[in-house]
């Protein structure tokens, strides 16, 4: 078992990275996003889903848990993370949904 700060996997070893709802426990974003690219294959694709900030601040369990849920974003937050930690041709697509929206980041290396 390993966390993303570091993955037991080689440079460009991965063709496809899939995260659902773990961008907010990440211990530190950035190094965590260059980790992730570290282990993609060039045009390698990384899919994040997320709820932004705004929606999380709706759940009570979130406002009861800010230690643990830290890490909160915006769209444009995630969108410049990714920028910042080398990915690029990122998209954000919003699936709306009665309960919360859906939120998917799609980068390349």
């Amino acid at each position: 078992m390993a966390g993303v700060s570091r993955l037991p996997l080689p440079d460009n070893s991965v063709d496809t990275i899939i995260t659902n709802n773990t961008i907010y426990f990440w211990p530190e974003p950035l190094a965590d996003a260059q980790e992730l690219l570290r282990v993609l294959r060039p045009k390698g694709k990384m899919v994040c889903g997320y709820r932004t900030k705004e929606e999380m601040e709706r759940y009570p369990f979130v406002s009861r848990n800010l230690d643990i849920f830290k890490n909160r974003y915006a769209d444009k937050e995630v969108e410049q993370l990714f920028v910042h930690a080398g990915f690029s041709d990122i998209s954000i697509k919003v699936e709306p949904s009665s309960l919360a929206n859906s939120h998917v980041a799609v980068a390349l290396k």
